[in-house]
């Protein structure tokens, strides 16, 4: 699926790919075949690609990495529709390419970009006061920013705290 450090997200993945196919096919005579490649030992992500499309693929999920996506992005032989489980900044996909990021810097883009197509100006971040929490707060605050001109008020909770006397 993926290298070692991302073998449970890749797990989980593949669980829930799993978990989907077997409920649909449960509903319907007719299911697609699934084939799964590990490219944990991988030294090629492109040669993995090309044998699974040689292999009959007529789409694919992955690859998890970014740099597994950006290889395959800069390779030029992207032949079906691919759902990468990641996304690469700054460059030009393929189109048929779809970049699903996974991380949590990519939800934070999706909630700036609804909130300010919705038009709202003011907003107040609640996050956990840990490393984490500060660099996604940091994030969502500068990406606020930029988005709209207009800033927004950060709260670090401690979990171990009644949130009521935390923000008042």
């Amino acid at each position: 699926m993926s290298w070692p450090r991302f073998a449970k997200n890749a797990l989980a993945i593949k669980q829930g790919i799993l978990s989907a196919y077997y409920l649909n096919a449960s509903h319907q005579k007719k299911t697609a075949s699934l084939s799964f490649y590990d490219t944990s030992q991988a030294t090629n992500i492109k040669n993995v690609y090309q044998e699974a499309v040689k292999n009959g693929a007529n789409i694919i999920i992955g690859p998890l990495t970014k740099n597994n996506v950006a290889t395959l992005n800069n390779s030029r032989i992207i032949s079906v529709p691919t759902i990468a489980l990641n996304s690469i900044n700054g460059s030009k996909s393929n189109p048929l390419l779809y970049q699903f990021g996974l991380a949590p810097t990519d939800e934070l883009q999706q909630i700036v970009n609804k909130l300010v197509n919705d038009q709202h100006f003011s907003g107040l971040i609640l996050a956990p006061n840990n490393n984490w929490g500060k660099n996604i707060a940091t994030t969502f605050y500068q990406d606020w920013d930029h988005a709209n001109g207009h800033s927004a008020d950060i709260v670090l909770i401690n979990p171990n705290q009644n949130l009521k006397y935390q923000i008042q």
